[in-house]
Order: C-alpha cells, then sequence, then structure tokens
C-alpha cells in the first residue's frame, strides 16, 4: 500500500475501498468498502440479448458488471427486460433497491429461496406512466433493517409470505399492495394508497387511503387522520359475499376519518 494516503480510496478489482493505517496496534491497515450501485439493463452493453434474466450475469448490468453484496441496485425505465431473477445465494446482503421506472417483476430464480437483506430498504420513484403495464411486483423475501418507501405513480406489490425487514412501510404517494406477511414493519401513510390482504405492523395514517383488498390483517394499532380516507367494499368469492376490513390486535383511532 505504498503511497496510499490515510483515507484515500482506490479500486481494488470491481470495488472501491477506502484505506486506514489507525486500527489495532498501529501497524495494521484496514480496507474499508464503499457502497457501489449498479443499474439494471437486462442486456449486453453493445445492445445484443444476454444469456438469461439473472441478476448474477453481468452482462445484465450497465458496464456488463454484476452486482456484488452490500452495493445498492437501481431499475430504470426503459430496461431490456423488466421480468428478472435473484439468483445470489440466499440471504445475501444489498444496501438498498430503487426503481425510477415501472413494470418490473423481481422474482427468486429458485422458487423462494433468494431470500434477501437490504439495510437501507426499497424505494420505488417510479415515474413511468400511471398504467397497470408499469405496477411493479417484488416477489422476493425482504429481511434487514431497511424499510419500504413508495412514491411516484404506479403500484408496487408485496407479494410473497414472511418477510422479516423491520424497518418503516412508508407510501407517500401511488398505490402499495401487500399480500406478504410483515408483522415487524410498521406502516405510514402520507399519501397514496394502501391495499392487499397480508399482515401489516402498526398503521399510522395522516393523508392518503387505506383500501383492504379482503381482510388486511394488522398486528398492532391503527391509527387516522381526519384527512384520511377508509375504502371497503363488498366483493363476492366463490358466490359468498364478504366485506373488505381491517383486522387489528391493538387500539384503533379513526380520528374522524372518513
Amino acid at each position: 500500500f505504498s503511497g496510499k494516503s490515510q483515507g484515500s480510496t482506490f479500486a481494488v478489482g470491481n470495488r472501491n475501498v477506502t484505506i486506514s493505517y489507525t486500527g489495532g496496534d498501529g501497524n495494521d491497515v484496514v480496507l474499508t468498502a464503499l457502497v457501489t450501485t449498479r443499474t439494471w439493463d437486462g442486456q449486453k452493453d453493445d445492445g445484443t440479448a444476454s444469456a438469461d434474466a439473472n441478476w448474477m450475469t453481468k452482462e445484465n448490468w450497465v458496464g456488463d458488471v454484476a452486482p456484488q453484496a452490500n452495493d445498492s441496485l437501481v431499475f430504470p425505465q426503459n430496461a431490456a427486460r423488466n421480468l428478472n431473477f435473484n439468483d445470489f445465494p440466499n440471504g445475501t446482503t444489498f444496501t438498498s433497491i430503487t426503481f425510477s421506472g415501472g413494470g418490473y417483476q423481481l422474482r427468486s430464480a429458485n422458487s423462494n429461496s433468494n431470500n434477501i437483506n437490504l439495510t437501507a430498504g426499497i424505494t420505488d420513484n417510479n415515474a413511468s406512466d400511471n398504467s397497470a403495464d408499469n405496477n411493479s411486483i417484488f416477489a422476493l423475501v425482504i429481511g434487514g433493517a431497511g424499510g419500504v418507501t413508495k412514491n411516484g405513480v404506479g403500484q408496487l406489490g408485496l407479494l410473497v409470505s414472511n418477510n422479516t425487514y423491520t424497518g418503516v412501510t412508508t407510501i407517500n404517494a401511488g398505490s402499495l399492495h401487500i399480500t406478504a406477511t410483515q408483522p415487524s414493519s410498521p406502516v405510514n401513510v402520507t399519501g397514496g394508497t394502501l391495499t392487499g390482504l397480508g399482515v401489516t405492523g402498526a398503521i399510522t395514517a395522516n393523508s392518503g387511503t387505506v383500501a383492504p383488498s379482503l381482510n388486511l390483517r394488522v398486528h398492532g394499532a391503527v391509527i387516522f387522520n381526519s384527512a384520511v380516507t377508509y375504502s371497503g367494499r363488498f366483493i363476492t368469492t366463490d358466490d359468498v359475499i364478504e366485506l373488505t376490513k381491517l383486522s387489528v390486535t391493538g387500539t384503533v383511532n379513526l380520528g374522524n376519518s372518513t
């Protein structure tokens, strides 16, 4: 490491690192990997088709460089493939996943056995139009300290059961549809619509709409501000008429919502 000053940054393979000489007894060298952002394009950089739609296939990412654990992943507008598959080992940790485009389906390559952990969570900033074709599906089991933030237009669906992530789930715009079981994540609604029939943590809604698809179960309390709209309706399933509802284990404060 001759010539590398304290705190300097340089590349080791495909990873940028910083160097420190201050640890241990003064003779130690500590290299700390920096978070790298990898952007999905679903094809080779020369515009030809890649071999498959898997995350570990390097040609599916800008620069034809595959991500590594702890990277941040971006799924933009106008990628060549919107259906793609996580084939990283079960439990791989990434920093974050960001959608700037819509119409994505993120799925497991091996029958829901490619779970991921996220330290900074998922952010959906979908800037596409508000058509059904631009709704995205996240069908991977999510763990880690990160949360989920829904911004932008369209719908994001969290579809796989037994999410264990503990960060806050926030809906600022668009629609978040939850069929997953994720009681460890509290939900904040500040705009847009919360819908689904899964299990959530406690719900605090200051604005926007809460509209269960059938029986949306809440593990904790429900607090609504007066600016919130609750949308229930009758649906028919196998000739049985049911009312969509929230099933709540904690206290309920409707706050004069409509």
